[in-house]
């Protein structure tokens, strides 16, 4: 099956290389970048989120065997700086005993007393002689600790250096995840308040409407019982007996006498101004 697919591939590969000539790699390779980015915006940001968290939680464990690895270092420092330590103490001693011996030596004498024990010239010189042998190889040894101690250390502080970067990176990158998280749940509650807002408005827009419509209808109302109110004229007691002479000054106005007697006083009443007039 795999040759198969194979075989196909070549073969559509081939086809493309003859239609299209040169540029046909450039062509397959434009349309895979073009799938690929297709693929990635159509994965959901919580899940490359949570991939991400993963991907970052897989250090944890790394970093703290780095942490073991640089405390052991730093033990193993600590006891060769003590091992060096002493055996620089051991080498001062011994260059002391060394020297003075061979300030001994000097002194033209078969024998000498040291610690209330005699001991002959060639004796002393033996044992002066593999005594400085075993100081120099002792120097040799102190050497190669002490370089050994200046790569342990060197060591150890690109292993601090690097578990700091590396903790620091973990740190900020999982700061930085959680601040996507935070940011993605505030886009989602302000999606979901949109929406709702958006329907709301709808309804809000519908009430606005048939309150516009109500106001409308009672201005309608009040403007027809205001009209109702200024077409009627109440007459009161003052109103129809006036104090002055009114019917002399008709009579004189018009030229012509007013019968007195309908002019007797009635209940006060109201009257349309219409009917007065056809009078």
């Amino acid at each position: 099956m795999i040759k198969k697919i194979v075989i196909i591939s070549v073969v559509a590969l081939g086809v493309g290389f003859l239609v299209a000539g040169p540029g046909a790699f450039s062509h397959v390779t434009y349309l895979f970048s073009k799938a690929r980015s297709g693929i990635q915006e159509a994965i959901p940001v919580e899940y490359e989120l949570e991939r991400a968290q993963a991907m970052i939680e897989k250090i944890t464990p790394e970093i703290e065997r780095g942490r073991k690895v640089v405390a052991q270092e730093e033990v193993e420092t600590s006891y060769l700086e003590a091992a060096i330590a002493r055996l620089e103490g051991k080498q001062a001693r011994d260059a002391e005993r060394l020297k003075a011996r061979s300030r001994m030596l000097k002194a033209e004498r078969a024998s000498f007393v040291i610690a209330g024990k005699r001991y002959p010239r060639q004796a002393l010189e033996a044992e002066l002689a593999l005594a400085f042998k075993k100081f120099k190889q002792n120097d040799q040894i102190l050497e190669s600790k002490r370089r050994l101690l200046a790569a342990r250390r060197r060591s150890l502080q690109a292993a601090r250096a690097n578990l700091a970067a590396a903790a620091n990176a973990r740190e900020e990158l999982m700061t930085r995840v959680e601040h996507l998280k935070a940011r993605l749940r505030e886009e989602r509650a302000l999606a979901a308040a949109s929406g709702v807002l958006k329907v709301d408005s709808g309804a809000l827009a519908s009430a606005r409407e048939i309150l516009d419509r109500c106001q409308k209808r009672l201005d309608v109302l009040h403007k027809l019982r205001e009209d109702e109110q200024g077409a009627t004229i109440t007459l009161t007691d003052d109103d129809i007996l006036p104090t002055r002479d009114l019917l002399g000054e008709m009579e004189r106005y018009f030229g012509e006498e007013i019968d007195r007697a309908s002019t007797a006083v009635e209940a006060p009443r109201t009257v349309d101004p219409l009917v007065l007039n056809d009078r």
